[in-house]
């Protein structure tokens, strides 16, 4: 029960009357893929499996590594290379075994079912797994009952893989065949321009991908070629919805819009709030329409990404012992 945060600051910059943040950064280890972890490993466990291969960009390791370390699984993570240090630590800490590979994330998730195969051990599916789509209708379930058991105009998500919108269509789709809500929302996917199979196909109005090679700094967006984009083709055209991507500067801008309304979303989080800035202004979203955008985790997983684009500098140095702060002032324009 993540938090459904309404920014009307951002709203208004925006000229969108409803806008709402849901605010996966409190999740336990700071991702939206803790949903995905908590439900699979407590599936492995009631199946007596000690052992399992995964691939991944960041997220969806970290959160494997900690409840595999709760409950006594034995984890081989393989992860591609630029992959920041901060998550690979991460990872290492909770004490399973990391390869790292000298690829990118396609050539990662091929290694590690190659490897799952010779050594006879479980690999985790992906996409593929009904228990990872599953565990995402929790989304739709907690952002309707939030809004009074309404549903949103749009829902946004910044999408690698896309196992995300899948899960919280179903959801929807479920609330709405059980007659709790009265309609579906609109689905929009946002990925990283420099990784963006899924808006290139979507844009010719093909539900046929064609691989990529990752040209962002967002790493945790870097999957070439995504398996399940068939499965996001048909849910977002069935919904009226939308794929776009944003570069890696938007993602920023919309980072720093973010971090005004006191939210430190992570660049793929930016990704989604970039998206809805694009929209808004193409008009795609009204101004009365509600919109709810996924901030899927926390900006300290990858803190390197605004270290290199951040402007803000610290005010000033003082001795321990000051007394005078005379010297420290702002001008007209910084005080606006």
């Amino acid at each position: 029960m993540t938090p459904l945060l309404h920014v009307d600051r951002l709203g208004a910059r925006l000229g969108l009357h409803n806008v709402y943040i849901k605010d996966e950064r409190v999740s336990a280890t700071g991702s939206f893929k803790d949903r995905a972890a908590s439900i699979c490993i407590s599936k492995l466990i009631e199946s007596g499996v000690k052992e399992v291969v995964l691939s991944s960009t960041g997220n969806i390791a970290a959160s494997f590594a900690a409840y595999s370390a709760r409950a006594g699984i034995r984890l081989w993570i393989f992860m591609p290379e630029k992959v920041n240090s901060t998550k690979f630590t991460e990872v290492l800490f909770y004490g399973h075994h990391v390869i790292k590979v000298e690829g990118n994330y396609d050539q990662a998730a091929v290694l590690a079912r190659r490897f799952a195969q010779q050594k006879n051990i479980p690999v985790d599916r992906g996409i593929r797994s009904p228990l990872r789509r599953e565990s995402m209708k929790s989304l739709a379930f907690e952002i309707a009952e939030d809004l009074g058991w309404e549903v949103p105009d749009w829902y946004i998500q910044a999408v690698s893989g896309g196992v995300g919108p899948l899960g919280v269509w179903k959801g929807f789709r479920e609330l709405y065949e059980l007659g709790i809500t009265k309609k579906m929302p609109r689905i929009a996917c946002i990925q990283a321009s420099g990784c963006a199979p899924m808006a290139q196909a979507f844009l010719l109005d093909s539900d046929e991908i064609f691989e990529v090679k990752p040209d962002t700094e967002i790493e945790t967006l870097t999957t070439g070629r995504p398996a399940g984009y068939p499965l996001i083709y048909k849910v977002v055209k069935e919904s009226g919805g939308h794929i776009g991507s944003v570069d890696d500067d938007e993602a920023f801008a919309a980072q720093e819009l973010l971090a005004q309304e006191g939210i430190f979303a992570e660049s793929a989080a930016a990704v989604a709030a970039g998206g809805l800035v694009r929209m808004a202004k193409q008009q795609l979203i009204k101004p009365g329409e509600t919109v709810v955008c996924v901030c899927s985790g926390n900006g300290l997983r990858d803190i390197d990404f605004v270290r290199r684009r951040m402007k803000q500098s610290i005010f000033m140095s003082v001795a321990g012992d000051c007394a005078d702060f005379s010297a420290i002032s702002i001008t007209a324009a910084e005080a606006v």
